[in-house]
């Protein structure tokens, strides 16, 4: 039977799939693919010197391979428990369950200074610092892109930067003027509107008609215009 790797993993949560490795590196495999695991599951962390310790039952040698499913979580400051099943063939011959612990250290964003809602993310306000992995969490940030990106509540001097803190800088803000177009069949209407929201390019937007005050719903094309969508 041909050895594969068939592992979906979307975010933290990886769904369950089987894992194939060969019995005869078997420990090695398996660090490396809890290794592999650890990365795709924090993926807005960059890892260095990531190493594996274990314990628990060895895994058997006189078969032909290994299968185990990805956990549904991959917790770097907890041990990672996964149950092997050796096969000679397509035979179950035994299981056997081992512990991963994962030791080594990550690079992470601290803030520099007091933040406040809607400040610009810079190197003004931001530094990389580098911990040992058992302090990092799934909301985590390695890196994030500069000047592109604000802070979406107040940040103390010394506060890791993780994800729930930060979000794109919209394109356009509440209260900034738009045209609002309006499209039906071969007649266009272009009307003065005030956007009710802040959004970015390609997101679904509120805005105001100047004249009448009606509230309509559309996307926004560009900064400086909203295509209608509903009346």
């Amino acid at each position: 039977m041909p050895f594969f790797l068939a592992a979906i993993i979307a975010g933290f949560s990886l769904a369950a799939s089987a894992i194939d490795i060969a019995c005869n590196d078997a420990s090695n495999s398996a660090n490396k693919k809890v290794i592999q695991l650890v990365k795709r599951a924090y993926t807005d962390v960059h890892f260095d010197e990531l190493t594996v310790a274990t314990f628990g039952t060895e895994l058997p040698t006189d078969c032909d391979y290994l299968s185990f499913e990805a956990p549904q979580k991959i917790d770097v400051a907890g041990d990672i428990v996964i149950k092997f099943d050796a096969f000679k063939g397509t035979a179950f011959v035994k299981r056997a369950t081992k512990v991963f612990r994962v030791s080594g250290r990550a690079t992470i964003l601290k803030a520099t200074q007091n933040s406040h809602r809607g400040d610009m993310i810079s190197n003004n306000n931001t530094a990389e610092n580098i911990v040992d992995v058992s302090e990092i969490t799934r909301y985590t940030q390695s890196k994030i892109e500069k000047n592109s990106h604000q802070f979406k509540n107040y940040i103390d001097k010394g506060q890791v930067i993780e994800s729930w803190m930060v979000e794109k800088m919209p394109d356009i803000f509440k209260g900034d003027a738009v045209k609002a177009v309006v499209k039906r069949a071969k007649i266009t209407l272009t009307l003065d509107a005030r956007i009710l929201e802040n959004g970015s390019v390609g997101d679904n937007v509120k805005c105001k008609l100047e004249k009448s005050n009606k509230i309509l719903l559309g996307t926004l094309h560009d900064k400086k215009t909203v295509i209608i969508s509903s009346l």
